[in-house]
Order: C-alpha cells, then structure tokens, then sequence
C-alpha cells in the first residue's frame, strides 16, 4: 500500500510538471509570434533549402508564413524539451565524515567528546600563560574539518531514510504539501529533532575552532580574540552534551576525568 501511495504523489509531481511544461512552451510560442507580427521576419528552420516562388498570388504566401510559423513553435518546442538540464543536487544533509557508526549513542563515544571538551579547557588555560605559541601544538585537538567532526558524528544519531526521502524530493515533497497518502499523517511530521540540533551544534564547534586556527596564524600577545573562539567551542560543546543522557554524560566525565 506504502509503494501505491508513493507513486500516487510521483503521478501528482508529474502531472504539475507537465502543467508547468505546457504553460513555458505556450508562452514561447506567442513570443515567436508576437516578434514575426512585430517585426514581419519570418526564420526558416536552417536544414530547409531556400525556395523561389513565381506566384504572385495571395494563397501560397499565405501558406508558408503559416508554415513557417508552425516550424518555428515546433523549432522552439524542441530545444524547451531536449535542452539539458543540471542533475539536481541535494546539500540539506550532512555529508558522511567516515566515522564509525557502530557506537552511536554509546558512553564509548560520548567519552571522545568529552575528552575533546577538557582538551579545548587545557587550551584555553594555556592561552592565558607566557609563552603560549609554543604549547598549542602539543593539544589533541584535530586540525581538519573531517577528523573534527568525525569525533562526533561516532555518537551522533544518523540520518534516517526518512530523512534521505525528503532531502532527495524536496520539490515532490513542496508541492504535494507533504501529501503520505489518505488517512497519513504529513510526512514531515515527527522529524528527528534531536539528530538535527547534534549536527547544527557540531558544526558550530568546528566554526569556533577553524576561528581560531585561523586567528592562530596571526597571534600576538595580546590577542584576546583566540580566547573569544575558545569560548565559543566550549559552549558549542556544551550545548551538544546537554542532548546526551544525563547518566551517560556522568559516567563519560568519570572515565575521562573531568571536574566540571
């Protein structure tokens, strides 16, 4: 029944492109004709010889500007339809960082983010001490994008096929209004919140961080703002681990050691 609904929303999508395509080539058709009525040109299709008519009658020119007219709608149609076109591209969703996604929602996993937690407070200790330039290098903390966010897309929830669907046809979901078939709630009803609001705030941490990395290449003594980009990862962080079980959390901060 599922498959049946689903092509029934595919037969509605349709259906309105097919509206959509009729309206466009309508449209291209008067335009041709409003620029032959205008302008009195008439554009032979390029594969047609020329003809030389000795008829100085009115039928026949009657009947090839008629004709040529028609070629040209059809001309016109051809190139609306046949023109390619760009695959769509979907870039709502995350993309896979390759972490391992056996350990999802484990204290195994949480405890990385833990530990990723108090390395940004030891950096941020260090900060406020001479010679700092040379003591950042020696904090865990990974570098590029991909091992940054890998840390906690191993705990984070997936995303869910049915998250996938929606992302995927996001034009069929948009104009069908969410439409899951009769006596269904709306599909994108019940969306994972959670899931969400894990990947927003990673990405803010990685925001923070590539911040300071970046400030890190023109730091001086009295550079205050690497200090304003730490704080802002902590609190990113903070924010994550707040979505975890409180039980999980303790027992995370246990294993690693944390105070706070």
């Amino acid at each position: 029944r599922h498959c049946g609904e689903r092509q029934g929303i595919l037969c509605i999508s349709m259906h309105r492109i097919s509206m959509n395509l009729g309206q466009s080539l309508l449209i291209a058709s008067l335009s041709l004709w409003l620029v032959q009525g205008v302008t009195g040109l008439q554009v032979a299709p390029p594969s047609s010889p020329k003809r030389v008519s000795t008829n100085h009658g009115q039928g026949r020119p009657q009947k090839r500007g008629r004709r040529c007219f028609l070629e040209n709608i059809v001309q016109a149609s051809s190139l609306l339809i046949l023109s390619p076109t760009a695959p769509a591209q979907a870039s709502n969703l995350p993309q896979s960082t390759g972490a391992d996604t056996s350990k999802v929602g484990t204290v195994e996993a949480l405890t990385k983010i833990v530990a990723l937690r108090n390395s940004l407070m030891d950096l941020r200790s260090v900060l406020s001490k001479p010679g700092k330039l040379s003591s950042i290098s020696n904090i865990p903390i990974p570098k590029d994008e991909v091992s940054f966010k890998r840390i906690f897309d191993s705990y984070s929830d997936q995303v869910s096929y049915k998250q996938k669907f929606l992302d995927q046809n996001a034009f069929l979901v948009y104009y069908t209004k969410g439409f899951d078939g009769p006596g269904r709630p709306n599909i994108e009803a019940d969306i994972n919140e959670r899931q969400t609001q894990q990947f927003g705030l990673r990405n803010e941490a990685w925001i923070a961080w590539e911040n300071f990395l970046t400030e890190l290449k023109f730091i001086d003594d009295d550079d205050n703002d690497c200090l304003l980009y730490i704080d802002n990862a902590i609190r990113a962080v903070d924010s994550y681990l707040t979505l975890a079980p409180s039980s999980d959390l303790q027992e995370a901060k246990e294993k690693v050691g944390a105070s706070w």
